[in-house]
């Protein structure tokens, strides 16, 4: 009787342990699958971001190929630039020149017409 007992008591005991291991075999199937589910997600991601970033590069690149272009070609004109510079200044300073001259010729003009004007009072007032 006691044998049969513990029989039925390790039959049920076995019994449980065979029902937790099926709903553990039943979770860790599950959590493979949403693992592989993931997996599959996190790959389309990942490959999505890649052609997002490679869009991006290709763009990056091109607008550095447009700003080397404009670079360049304001290099090239650079020197034309500097030369016209160089021809402005020159101007400038011949107008200065020019201009202090001409200064210079009024106020000799001023100072003649002064002492002209000094000796027509003189003569009047002699007169």
């Amino acid at each position: 009787d006691l044998q049969k007992l513990k029989m039925a008591e390790l039959s049920a005991k076995n019994q449980e342990l065979d029902g937790r291991l099926a709903t553990f075999s039943s979770n860790i199937a599950a959590a493979e699958k949403q693992l592989a589910e993931q997996s599959v997600r996190a790959s389309e991601n990942s490959k999505a971001l890649n052609q997002e970033f490679a869009i991006k590069i290709t763009k990056m690149e091109e607008d550095l190929r447009e700003l080397d272009a404009q670079i360049q070609e304001k290099k090239r004109a650079l020197p034309a630039a500097e030369s016209e510079l160089v021809q402005v200044q020159s101007s400038l300073e011949k107008m200065n020149s020019v201009k202090k001259q001409t200064e210079q010729e009024w106020q000799r003009i001023v100072q003649a017409v002064d002492l002209q004007n000094k000796r027509k009072a003189e003569l009047t007032a002699a007169n």
